[in-house]
């Protein structure tokens, strides 16, 4: 598999926190919204924990993309 000049390669913890993310989407989807809104929290702040620029103002539990 040829690399992309330009791209960079997302992390484990990256890949880990965005699938976590999903679940806590389909649970919202399914009627748990605390939870899945809990476990959607969890994973964004996994994704985003290896960002330069993350700091507790950015990460904020309203801060949800669907």
């Amino acid at each position: 598999m040829e690399k992309q000049f330009g791209k960079k390669e997302e992390s484990m913890k990256h890949k880990l926190g965005d699938a976590i993310e999903r679940v806590g989407e389909k649970l919202s989807d399914m009627g748990a919204s605390k939870i899945g809104k809990a476990v959607y929290n969890t994973g964004n702040k996994l994704e985003h924990s290896d960002d330069v620029s993350s700091t507790p103002s950015t990460l904020k539990s309203d801060d949800r993309k669907y």
